[in-house]
């Protein structure tokens, strides 16, 4: 499923936040300016704050997805042209949904493989927080993931 690199970057934050390994997370702190808090406050961050980490973090993300950085990318927020291209040396995939257009890929697989009584509606993407729609927010996503947003023709906001 493809996703809108905004909300990508978002999910591979929080993921870094509450999942991620701590020594990532110091990496982050020490080499690649992200100001991120000691991981003992992670849980207490304020929306505001976690906000601004999060404009540090993808200026983390526009160097690390151009092999600028000491850390690999990892699958979480790699380029979705990046991952598809890997997976497309071993099969090329039959058709790529949209989360955005979720219900209307999965009526029209569902069609194509016979199942009539599916309910597409019943799924439905997560909201858009309200945080994210800043703009520069926005625009430091798409500067990060610039492929992304020509080879799927996203728009600049999810």
């Amino acid at each position: 499923m493809l996703r809108h690199p905004l909300l990508r970057a978002w999910d591979a934050f929080d993921h870094l936040l509450t999942r991620g390994k701590p020594e990532e997370r110091e990496v982050l702190r020490g080499l690649h300016r992200v100001s991120l808090p000691p991981d003992d406050a992670l849980s207490r961050l304020a929306r505001d704050d976690r906000v601004a980490i999060f404009a540090d973090f993808l200026g983390f993300l526009r160097r690390n997805l151009n092999g600028q950085t000491s850390l690999p990318t990892q699958p979480i927020w790699a380029s979705q042209s990046e991952v598809l291209s890997g997976f497309a040396r071993f099969a090329v995939p039959d058709m790529l949904v949209r989360e955005d257009r979720l219900a209307e890929d999965l009526r029209h697989l569902a069609r194509a493989t016979g199942l009539s009584d599916a309910d597409p509606d019943a799924v439905t993407p997560a909201p858009i927080p309200d945080a994210l729609r800043d703009p520069r927010l926005a625009e430091a996503a798409q500067a990060a993931y610039l492929r992304d947003y020509i080879a799927f023709g996203f728009g600049l906001m999810p």
